[in-house]
């Protein structure tokens, strides 16, 4: 795995939600892909400056 398109949804389309406001496991996946080792980059797939802000946020808090 080279690059990580995050984005949320509510599980009946793809929304490109920003992380954290659908139901998608987004942090059990990082959490997996981290403990495997993934040092790469996570891209936000949003649709929105707002949806960018949210999910660059909600990223950071989750990884630190």
């Amino acid at each position: 795995v080279r690059v990580v398109h995050v984005h949320d949804n509510r599980g009946s389309r793809d929304e490109h939600l920003a992380p954290g406001k659908g139901s998608a496991p987004i942090a059990e996946v990082i959490s997996l892909l981290e403990s495997a080792g993934y040092r790469g980059p996570y891209v936000l797939e949003v649709h929105d400056v707002l949806g960018l802000r949210e999910g660059a946020r909600w990223l950071v808090s989750l990884l630190g």
